[in-house]
């Protein structure tokens, strides 16, 4: 099974693979591919994210994550309509069009999947799959500094044991998704 990281790094290839179809696009059969693969792509997408960003943050902040990344998508929306309208009233070519799906998807799939290259598997994920070791050195990547005041272990150790109660299904306060 994938985890939530791995899934996003495959779907900014399809993403990728999408942008290739869509700018090389000879007919509507095409188009209406690379669109199906790139609508694919981002309806996974969006779940892993969601996923990911509610295993990484703590109990307080998950709302917040969450609300961001739909705010997020509603922003992505308004900027790419204005990039849409700008395309459309700046240049002079018939095929545009082409630049703003091929550019535009495979531009911000590339900056994901770098982004997401950097960011370490779901620490929930790792500990469900029986890595402790590499969920405790998870958290210690995600965890703010000012959180583990100065070598405090024992705050993280109260962290990756409430990741192995929520996973073994031992923590009652856990609301399910």
């Amino acid at each position: 099974r994938l985890g939530r990281r791995s899934s996003m790094l495959y779907m900014d290839g399809l993403f990728i693979l999408a942008a290739f179809i869509l700018t090389l696009a000879p007919n509507y059969t095409m188009i209406l591919t690379g669109r199906f693969v790139a609508g694919c792509a981002s309806g996974i997408s969006l779940v892993a994210a969601v996923s990911y960003l509610t295993e990484l943050a703590t109990a307080e902040n998950r709302g917040a994550l969450v609300s961001t990344v739909e705010a997020s998508i509603s922003l992505g929306f308004l900027v790419s309509y204005l990039a849409s309208y700008a395309l459309t009233v700046t240049i002079e070519y018939e095929e545009g069009w082409r630049m703003l799906f091929g550019a535009g998807t495979g531009l911000l799939a590339f900056v994901q999947w770098m982004g997401m290259k950097r960011m370490p598997e779901s620490p929930e994920w790792l500990a469900e799959q029986g890595f402790h070791d590499k969920a405790h050195a998870a958290l210690r990547r995600i965890t703010p500094r000012s959180n583990l005041e100065g070598n405090d272990e024992s705050s993280l150790a109260e962290r990756v044991a409430e990741v192995e109660a929520e996973v073994l299904g031992l923590d009652e306060q856990r609301v399910p998704l």
